[in-house]
């Protein structure tokens, strides 16, 4: 197995992986299903640079590769709990936890030195972790279009991921190159157009066919160039090529997810085309995000204490880091934001900005609670 081609497609990986999780650092505080993405993305990059670094001779950083191998099917299981907003069962959160741990004190004890067997073992329950995650996944009801969409995608990307990974694992398979990078450019792509709610199983088979598409053709002129050269070399040359492009596609998606929420309907057009004095019912159908909002009050709020309740009526948007009780609130009701609608009685909008929604709506939204007049 070339170890330079195996070096290569781990660089481009954890490149793509930077250029993805960069504008998930400031979504992360309005959104849980970014916030859970954004902790799963840290994961792969900080495997990717062990990995790296393993695998260019440094022994000492195959522990933290060990480590963070063996949790990364929780990080996984959290982004998925996010977007269907359901909780997984107790087994499969136990079997999760359960595994973490185990192969953690493995590696704490024996640290790189794993038998052949326990190495085996590990890849069973990383495939085993990862069905449990798509089965959750796909077992979606209560969730809006571009949610399930998402959670179809990710359950897509997830499954491709189990025999990628496995190739990782030297007993279990022998390829001119290891597929684990590959599984997290998938898992990569699956989220790229998740913060324009373009998310689709079309989607990621289309870019499946791109991938594929230029590392045919690479590998396919290295063949013309090279003459009668090695299978396996051309075969690893491909590989190059297909997460080369892989690293374009996710780079071009960041500037289209930019462009295409910018393209959509806004807020304060919409209010500003409404008549003078709009009664609350036609503010609230005067956008789509309004419109699918989900009215909070009365015994929705008898969970939380006045001191809560006093705290979200002293603003006119309320967002995740209003506390823990927000947090809870928006989980229950799938949002991301909290719009004030009345203070007395207290009266809210729940309104789902988009799976990875950004900063960028609340001034927004800001306006229309002034315009609500509450």
């Amino acid at each position: 197995m070339n170890v330079a081609a195996d070096l290569v497609v781990t660089a481009l990986a954890l490149i793509a992986t930077a250029i993805a999780v960069l504008p998930l650092a400031e979504a992360r505080r309005d959104s849980a299903v970014a916030m859970k993405v954004f902790w799963l993305l840290l994961g792969l990059l900080a495997l990717l640079a062990a990995r790296l670094l393993a695998w260019s001779g440094n022994a000492i950083a195959a522990v933290p590769l060990l480590l963070i191998a063996s949790w990364l099917p929780l990080l996984a299981l959290r982004v998925a709990e996010q977007i269907v907003r359901r909780h997984a069962a107790v087994a499969v959160k136990w079997l999760m936890l359960g595994g973490g741990l185990l192969f953690t004190v493995i590696t704490l004890i024996f640290g790189a030195a794993w038998s052949g067997r326990v190495l085996t073992a590990l890849a069973a329950f990383q495939a085993v972790a990862i069905m449990c995650t798509v089965v959750h996944l796909l077992r979606a009801r209560e969730v809006s279009p571009g949610e399930r969409h998402l959670a179809q995608v990710f359950a897509a990307a997830l499954a491709l991921a189990i025999p990628l990974t496995a190739t990782d694992f030297q007993g279990i398979a022998h390829l001119p190159v290891r597929g684990g990078a590959f599984a997290v450019l998938l898992l990569v792509l699956a989220t790229s157009r998740a913060v324009s709610d373009t998310a689709s199983l079309g989607s990621l088979i289309i870019d499946l066919l791109v991938l594929s598409g230029a590392g045919a053709v690479i590998g396919g002129s290295a063949a013309l160039v090279l003459g009668r050269s090695d299978p396996s070399q051309l075969w690893q040359i491909g590989a190059i090529g297909a997460a080369t492009a892989a690293v374009a596609l996710i780079a071009q998606r960041r500037g289209e997810a930019r462009l295409i929420l910018r393209a959509r309907p806004s807020l304060a057009r919409a209010i500003a085309a409404l008549p003078e004095r709009p009664d609350q019912a036609t503010l609230l159908s005067a956008h789509p995000l309004l419109a699918s909002g989900r009215m909070v009050e009365g015994d929705m709020l008898h969970a939380y204490s006045s001191a809560e309740i006093a705290a979200w009526l002293a603003q006119r948007v309320v967002t995740r880091s209003a506390g823990d009780a927000a947090r809870d609130l928006l989980d229950a009701t799938a949002a991301t934001h909290l719009l004030r609608l009345s203070t007395s009685p207290p009266r809210f909008l729940a309104v789902s900005a988009g799976a990875l929604a950004g900063d960028d709506i609340g001034a927004e939204l800001d306006l229309v609670a002034r315009v609500a007049r509450p």
